[in-house]
């Protein structure tokens, strides 16, 4: 049941907070631009990706494990 609602309904979710984000950062800008749109982007996927890997094949089953655990 955890798996699932990690899988199916977490994906979902985090994929919408992530849309909406992006769409708020690019219509309220807080600074002036100084790279090009596409090179910012660029440089935060190549950072959220082993980010997010981590989380996803290290933390989550550790978190779940001590959940199970106690």
């Amino acid at each position: 049941m955890i798996k699932q609602i990690f899988d199916n309904i977490g994906s979902l979710v985090l994929t919408g907070i992530f849309i909406l984000l992006f769409i708020l950062e690019t219509k309220f800008e807080l600074r002036k631009r100084v790279q090009s749109r596409f090179k910012r982007i660029f440089i935060n996927v190549v950072v959220a990706i082993p980010s997010f890997t981590l989380l996803r094949f290290l933390f989550l089953p550790v978190i779940i494990w001590l959940a199970i655990k106690n």
